[in-house]
């Protein structure tokens, strides 16, 4: 093809065709410009191609991480909610100066101011684009508003239960613990005869336990608040990521 366009340039100059010469010269110029935007434009299409897919595989990934967080969270909220009822029954029968239940039920109730939260937050498919950089290929402003809501509601509450979890070796429950026999409060375990009701009374209305159990029922309403917010952010990160995945 070059050969036949070089003859025909050779032929025109021989021939003194100076004006269709250059019209040709024109043609040819403009042919080879169209050549490189035409190659050009397929490269941009190819790119863009690429750039979509990737976009695609990464909602995708991220809607299959937040679907099985909406899962955890909706277990942990029950969890959470649970300690909340049962504390708030606790210190209903506790407070009123007639025994209503066991001394035993009672310390049954009271394992709730003692357990702590496993919830697992799945962040793979966010960490690895953050750390890739391809996040931006997300592209909407709300979704990265809500992920960074989502991320700073999640650190706070692994801030609050490893409070929890140092209360327990090193603050007021600690304190606590090495005061009393914690058995004596919560608990399962037979401990022969059943305390009375006035000796249960007197230690758990010490300053002692009620700051402990105190400082616990607070932690644990901070984190169940946190855990709700987790969830709201959650629910609009998955609708956006819906949203965009059918666009």
């Amino acid at each position: 093809m070059i050969k036949f366009f070089r003859k025909i340039r050779q032929n025109m100059i021989k021939e003194n065709r100076a004006s269709k010469y250059m019209l040709y010269a024109i043609g040819e110029i403009a042919l080879v410009m169209i050549g490189i935007l035409l190659a050009l434009q397929v490269n941009n299409w190819n790119e863009n191609r690429k750039l979509n897919n990737n976009r695609q595989q990464l909602i995708s990934s991220l809607i299959e991480d937040f679907k099985y967080n909406a899962s955890e969270l909706t277990q942990e909220i029950k969890f959470a909610d649970s300690l909340k009822k049962v504390s708030d029954t606790y210190y209903k029968l506790t407070t009123n100066k007639t025994q209503l239940v066991s001394v035993d039920s009672l310390r049954e109730l009271a394992r709730s101011f003692f357990r702590g939260h496993g919830l697992n937050i799945n962040l793979t498919a966010y960490n690895n684009a953050n750390s890739t950089g391809s996040i931006g290929l997300l592209n909407s402003k709300i979704l990265l508003q809500e992920l960074t809501v989502f991320i700073e509601n999640y650190t706070t509450f692994k801030r609050l239960n490893e409070e929890g979890l140092y209360n327990f070796f090193n603050g007021s429950s600690w304190e606590l613990r090495k005061s009393i026999d914690i058995n004596s409060i919560y608990g399962s375990n037979d401990l022969g005869d059943e305390i009375p009701f006035s000796k249960y009374k007197s230690i758990i209305d010490s300053n002692l336990t009620k700051a402990a159990l105190n400082n616990i029922y607070i932690l644990n309403h901070n984190i169940r608040n946190q855990l709700i917010k987790m969830d709201v952010a959650n629910k609009t990160i998955l609708e956006t990521l819906e949203t965009m995945k059918a666009d």
